[in-house]
C-alpha cells in the first residue's frame, strides 16, 4: 500500500484554462508531493468538455442530479458529447432500461446513440467482473469493443469515474483513437485502484496522483518508474456491425515484457 502524502487544502475560483485558480493550485500541490482538495469561491465557463460522465449519484447513492437537470444532460447535452461514459447505473436511468449484464449494457448502449450520442463506454465497475462497454459510430455502421480486467479487491474506488472519464479525454487530446484511450484509460483506473490508499477517517479514497499513466504503460511514455502492485491490462474483443470485424486496440502498450 501506497504512503499517505500530506493533505493540502486550497480555496480558490475556478479558471477553465488550468492557467490560475483552485486547478492550477492542485497540480501545484501533486507536484510536491502532496494530495490537494478544494474548496471552490467561483464559477467561470470558458469551453465545453468533450468527454461526458453523466454523475447522477454519488459513491454512496445519493442522487446529484434531480429530474429537471437529467432532462437538460438527455436532450441537451448527449448530443453535444463526442463521447458519454455512464456506468451501468447512470445508463439505466439515461435510457430506461434495465442494465446488468453485457447484453443489457449493449442495449442500452444503442439507445443512447438513438438519443444523439456518437460514442458511448458504458462502464461495468459495479458488477461481479470489471467490465466495460466501448460503442461507437464509425459513419458504416457501429463498432463496439469489450474490455476485461480482474475485479479489484479494494475500497479505494471513490472518483474511480470522474477519473476514468478525465483520463480518456487526455487520450483523445493526444491524438489517439476511441478504441485505444478507452483501453489505456481502464487500464490506468485499474492500476491506480490497486495503489489506492485511504485517506481521512473514513473515507476510503482512489488517489490518482500516486502512479502516471507512463507507470501503466511504458510504451506510452519513457518513464522508468515501475510501481510494485501491477495488475495485468485490461482483455479487448471487438465486434462490428458494419461489415468488418475491425483490429482490437494493441494491448501490448501496456504489458511489461
Amino acid at each position: 500500500m501506497a504512503e499517505k502524502p500530506p493533505v493540502v487544502l486550497t480555496i480558490a475560483g475556478f479558471d477553465p484554462s488550468s492557467g490560475a485558480g483552485v486547478t492550477a493550485d492542485i497540480k501545484t500541490i501533486a507536484a510536491h508531493g502532496c494530495y490537494g482538495v478544494a474548496c471552490i469561491t467561483a464559477m467561470t465557463v470558458q469551453s465545453p468538455h468533450v468527454v461526458l460522465d453523466p454523475i447522477l449519484k454519488s459513491s454512496s447513492g445519493a442522487d446529484l442530479l434531480d429530474a429537471a437537470g437529467t432532462r437538460v444532460l438527455i436532450e441537451r447535452l448527449i448530443p453535444l458529447a463526442d463521447v458519454i461514459t455512464p456506468n451501468v447505473d447512470e445508463a439505466s436511468v439515461l435510457t430506461g432500461l434495465k442494465v446488468t449484464d453485457l447484453d443489457e449494457m449493449r442495449a442500452a448502449a444503442a439507445k443512447l446513440h438513438k438519443m444523439g450520442s456518437v460514442a458511448v463506454v458504458v462502464t461495468g465497475g459495479h458488477l461481479d467482473k470489471a467490465i466495460d462497454l466501448l460503442s461507437f459510430d464509425t459513419g458504416h455502421g457501429v463498432e463496439q469493443e469489450v474490455f476485461k480486467a480482474e475485479r479489484q479487491r479494494s475500497n479505494s474506488t471513490h472518483g474511480t469515474g470522474c477519473a476514468f472519464a478525465t483520463a480518456l479525454a487526455c487520450h483523445l487530446a493526444l491524438d489517439r483513437g476511441i478504441a485505444e484511450a478507452t483501453l489505456l484509460a481502464k487500464t490506468y483506473v485499474t492500476a491506480a485502484i490497486a495503489a489506492g490508499h485511504p485517506l481521512g477517517q473514513s473515507l476510503s479514497l482512489y488517489l490518482s496522483i500516486s502512479i502516471s499513466i507512463s507507470d501503466v504503460c511504458p510504451r506510452v511514455s519513457s518513464a522508468g518508474f515501475q510501481p510494485q502492485t501491477m495488475p495485468s491490462p485490461p482483455e479487448a474483443i471487438r465486434s462490428s456491425t458494419s461489415g468488418s470485424p475491425g483490429t482490437p486496440p494493441d494491448s501490448t502498450l501496456c504489458r511489461k515484457d
